[in-house]
């Protein structure tokens, strides 16, 4: 089963909005097509996949939502460091191992550089931006269809490097991941036959990210006198479900432009040390001091969305 993609456009169609989701159709059956050279998955890879498709249908479930959608085994594709390094060279120069390409809905994995839990919670986390809410947006006068949403990021459909919630979508999606393993650990040990030494290992996570999104819901849940599993519930269904109001509280319990600077992570900040800008967002959110925040925000935004957090103030 597939999911019908959502389609937005100027002026688009009814005709023309059929020809894009064919187009898309088409482009994931290409692209779930194995790569050359790429590694065969084990009948225990295979059966991992399939047991998430079933982890995130409970997940589904829990959240009141339908699962439309089933993960397929070609959808993962597992490369060998030369191969992913000479396709990928941006994502092997960045020390990424595990990304999903948006258009394609195809997830691409350097299993040189992934031992089994890294490659099972690699699965989980890039299953995840597979069941997100996908939103297409369709040029038609220049033939491009584009991403316009994917979960909480968002993409400029005019300019190619403007984006947002980048860092925030990758928070909740970890976090997920995280709980995921976490609920099935037991399942997963006895079923592969992960063996204590595999289960020491450590697996990489979006630390810091994760540690902005938790104090922004502990945070949120103090103000509006929630728990914090109903906060953290409402981010995780507008992954799938698009919607964002509830992102509107984040304004209202840290300071106007606190959104922007949210929005900012992993997406629009200057060009500083990576560690050093997930610092400062999280000194950002941890602050009450409104001129720490802003002397924050300055520091680290780009002109165009310092401009637009300055405007915020007003």
């Amino acid at each position: 089963m597939e999911k019908e993609p959502i389609v937005l456009g100027k002026n688009l169609k009814k005709s023309e909005k059929r020809g894009v989701k064919i187009f898309i159709h088409s482009r994931k059956e290409k692209a779930s097509e194995p790569l050359e050279k790429e590694i065969k998955k084990t009948k225990e890879e295979i059966e991992f996949i399939k047991k998430v498709d079933l982890y995130l249908a409970q997940e589904f479930s829990k959240l009141g939502l339908k699962k439309d959608f089933s993960l397929l085994p070609s959808q993962f594709h597992f490369l060998p460091d030369e191969v992913f390094s000479k396709k990928f060279p941006g994502q092997a120069k960045n020390s990424i191992a595990a990304f999903s390409n948006l258009r394609t809905d195809n997830v691409y994995i350097n299993k040189s550089k992934c031992a089994r839990p890294s490659l099972y919670k690699s699965i989980i986390h890039e299953a995840i931006h597979l069941a997100s809410l996908h939103v297409y947006y369709a040029d038609i006068k220049q033939t491009k269809v584009r991403i316009y949403r994917t979960g909480y990021q968002l993409f400029n459909p005019k300019e190619e490097e403007h984006e947002h919630f980048r860092g925030l979508n990758e928070a909740i999606i970890d976090k997920m991941a995280i709980e995921i393993l976490k609920k099935h650990k037991d399942e997963i040990i006895e079923e592969f036959n992960i063996t204590p030494k595999e289960q020491k290992e450590k697996v990489p996570i979006y630390k810091t990210y994760i540690q902005i999104l938790n104090i922004i819901i502990q945070r949120l849940a103090e103000k509006n006198n929630k728990t914090t599993a109903a906060v953290w519930q409402r981010f995780k269904k507008g992954l799938f479900t698009g919607k964002m109001l509830h992102l509107k509280d984040i304004e209202k319990t840290f300071g106007k432009g606190a959104l922007r600077v949210l929005a900012a992570l992993d997406s629009s900040t200057k060009n500083l040390p990576e560690e050093e800008i997930d610092q400062k967002i999280f000194q950002y959110f941890a602050t009450d001091n409104q001129k720490e925040k802003d002397r924050i925000a300055a520091e680290i935004l780009i002109e165009r969305e310092r401009i637009r957090y300055k405007q915020r103030q007003k």
